[in-house]
């Protein structure tokens, strides 16, 4: 089986990581392992759907974070030339899309008339300080993409950024230390009124760990 590690890109969807206390052989023990005694708040129609989207994920927590050392975060993504992807590298894929996202961190570009390199990367709060000073400056969505790829490659290289991803893929195994059963699924809004109600309902709160993967 060939294995995508771009995840879905469509209008909205998600991708899901669980971790339990075993596998669930149906969807009946599907509602006991995954919701214990808060089954009776979860609908079957959601247990059903999440137990046919939901399949079981090995995922070596220790060679996940080792991984994580040599990975190279991009926003344009990591692909292996290999049929079967790892499961480190599927969850380092869903990290490295998170993590580039520059609202969440902070990170974007400005064509800054001060700066003698035309373009450099600031953090959040200057960066807003810059964009109230120069309303009309040109900001990352305005470079050429080859440009704006050479800048990016260039800051995820930075050792304090490196060092900040792999922070976060630590506190990731922390969460999920001490479990031994993993499960991956992806839902999306598009698939309909129920696939919405995978993607977006409160049951992903009543599980006992999860991580979720937004695309948009």
């Amino acid at each position: 089986m060939k294995t995508r590690i771009d995840f879905v890109t469509n209008s909205s969807s998600s991708s899901f990581i669980i971790a339990c206390n075993k596998i669930p052989s149906d969807m009946y023990e599907a509602a006991e392992v995954w919701f214990g005694n808060k089954k009776g708040f979860i609908g079957p129609l959601i247990i059903e759907g999440l137990f046919n989207g939901l399949k079981e994920f090995k995922l070596d927590l220790t060679k996940l974070l080792e991984d994580a050392k040599t990975y190279n975060i991009s926003r344009y993504g990591y692909y292996d030339n290999e049929d079967e992807i790892s499961s480190e590298r599927i969850v380092l894929q869903g990290f490295a899309s998170e993590f580039t996202n520059e609202e969440e961190y902070g990170r974007s570009y400005f064509l800054s008339p001060d700066s003698p390199t035309r373009f450099k990367v600031f953090e959040k709060e200057e960066l807003k300080k810059l964009m109230d000073k120069y309303p009309d400056a040109k900001r990352e969505w305005d470079l050429p993409y080859e440009e704006r790829k050479k800048i990016e490659e260039a800051w995820y290289k930075k050792p304090e950024v490196k060092e900040r991803f792999i922070n976060t893929v630590q506190e990731f195994v922390n969460r999920f230390e001490g479990f031994e059963f993993f499960m991956h699924g992806e839902f999306a809004d598009e698939e309909g009124e129920l696939g919405a109600e995978l993607e977006h309902g409160d049951h992903w709160g009543k599980f006992p760990e999860i991580i979720r993967f937004s695309h948009h």
